[in-house]
């Protein structure tokens, strides 16, 4: 717990109540949290000179699925309908134990942390039978390498005995649901200030869980100081359809029927949602997640990229999400930015949104979708989480005017250092929390094994691509 001094940034952009970019300035850290912003005269166990670099808040990734990781680019789920895609992922979850998701898991983290993420959250679905507490090894990952994490315990009820998508054996009980997720938040949770480790809870689909699934966890949630909702809400017209076909609502309608809204709830998407519905969201401050690379991927219709403009114009928080690597195949959250930037143009009637508030949306706002008012920003008495950026021997950032706009402008690029909670977690662009090499060594011999499995069961060679797609490209 050793204090830091970082001096001489060229721009310390605070995301402070006014949005200060302060020049020339410094951090005085000691752990967990920032003492003082600016002067000189401190004198500390580690100095880290920033001139001629620019200093950033962490920044907070809201949603995330972290065994996707194992199929990154699967070939065989590429063009699939949505009952193919569900059956590939399942068959290759079924074949994750904890170690090979703790592994999983570290990967994950370690691509966040190299684009300046400090905090994550990440809903955790399905359970095969038997390994209900699987999600706990992503904890343990967190822990190891140093990163704060809200772990979202999601759940589903409806499988394919109901007529839904899902198998017989990867979903639970209501009643099973209600008792792990009450256990999980007590055994964890932890809503101190600057603590590591927090839990939210969440059905995880409207045609994967019933109604009473989200009022269950509505009302399981609101027990807990500071344990959050989270779940996937009007991400597809095909969504949009099945909702008001099986409940007479549309998505967000349904939420509201179920008390699934309110500033403790996150909502993945929001894609297909109309004027009537931003409203309401507005009204309730329910938090909308907007993962702008997996859904413009998806976006075919043109249908599926969130009212971006709309929601901010209601004054709606809106933060950031990867989604998962299966849906993304990146977790470089300067990319999702540098997207969500580009894709606020996916909707008429709005310019790109400027660097400073693609930046306030990748930190304050996922602060609040989260429930966290010590992080977000460099503030003194908040946490010292904070990333270091050396622009000036990037190629890709030559010639650029605007330094700091640049980072979401411009091609990613990796930090010099990363600090969270006070604690050094990348020095001089290298991890030193985990040996990468050996993770990545252990992680790859491990995914051989889950995937060699799947395909056995699957009957299918999950590195084939489509008929169609092979066809136009041969």
């Amino acid at each position: 717990m050793k204090s830091i001094l970082i001096k001489n940034a060229d721009y310390l952009v605070t995301m402070d109540k006014d949005r200060h970019v302060l020049r020339n300035s410094s951090v005085y850290i000691e752990p967990p949290k920032i003492v003082k912003i600016g002067g000189l005269g401190q004198k500390a166990d580690r100095i880290i000179d920033a001139k001629g670099k620019i200093v950033f808040p962490g920044f907070i990734n809201t949603h995330l699925h972290t065994p996707q990781v194992f199929h990154r680019h699967c070939p065989a789920q590429q063009n699939k309908p949505i009952d193919q895609w569900i059956q590939i992922t399942t068959s290759i979850n079924r074949e994750i134990d904890e170690e090979s998701m703790y592994l999983g898991a570290l990967i994950c983290f370690a691509e966040l942390i190299y684009s300046g993420v400090t905090t994550t959250s990440d809903y955790f679905y399905p359970y095969p039978k038997g390994k209900e507490k699987i999600n706990e090894s992503t904890i343990k990952a967190a822990q190891k390498i140093g990163l704060r994490f809200t772990s979202i315990r999601g759940s589903m009820t409806l499988s394919r005995k109901d007529g839904a998508h899902y198998p017989d054996d990867v979903v639970e009980t209501s009643e099973e649901i209600v008792e792990r997720s009450q256990r999980f938040i007590e055994k964890y949770h932890d809503n101190s200030p600057f603590s590591m480790i927090r839990i939210g809870i969440g059905p995880c689909l409207p045609f994967a869980s019933t109604q009473k699934d989200f009022q269950n966890a509505a009302a399981l949630a609101r027990k807990y100081r500071g344990v959050i909702l989270q779940t996937h809400a009007a991400e597809s017209l095909w969504e949009a359809e099945y909702t008001r076909e099986k409940f007479g609502v549309s998505p967000i309608g349904l939420m509201e029927k179920t008390g699934f809204l309110g500033k403790d709830v996150g909502l993945a998407h929001c894609n297909v949602c109309n004027d009537s519905e931003i409203d309401l969201l507005a009204e309730t401050r329910t938090n909308v997640i907007i993962t702008p690379v997996c859904n413009t991927r998806d976006a075919a219709d043109g249908n599926l990229i969130a009212p971006i403009n709309k929601l901010l114009a209601k004054k709606i928080n809106i933060s950031i999400g990867t989604d998962g690597p299966a849906s993304n195949d990146s977790m470089n959250f300067l990319e999702e930015m540098r997207y969500l930037r580009v894709v606020s143009m996916g909707k008429l009637g709005l310019d790109y949104l400027s660097p400073s508030k693609v930046f306030d949306i990748g930190t304050l706002g996922g602060a609040k979708t989260l429930n966290r008012q010590d992080i977000g920003s460099i503030e003194e008495g908040k946490a010292a989480d904070l990333v270091v950026f050396n622009p000036e021997d990037e190629l890709n950032h030559a010639g650029a005017i605007n330094k700091w706009g640049a980072l979401i402008s411009c091609q990613a690029i990796k930090p010099e250092y990363v600090i969270i909670n006070g604690q050094v977690i990348v020095d001089k662009k290298e991890l030193i929390t985990l040996n990468l090499n050996t993770a990545l060594k252990k992680f790859q011999k491990r995914h051989h094994v889950v995937i060699k499995r799947a395909q056995q069961k699957l009957a299918w060679n999950l590195n084939e691509y489509s008929f169609w797609e092979r066809s136009i490209w041969s």
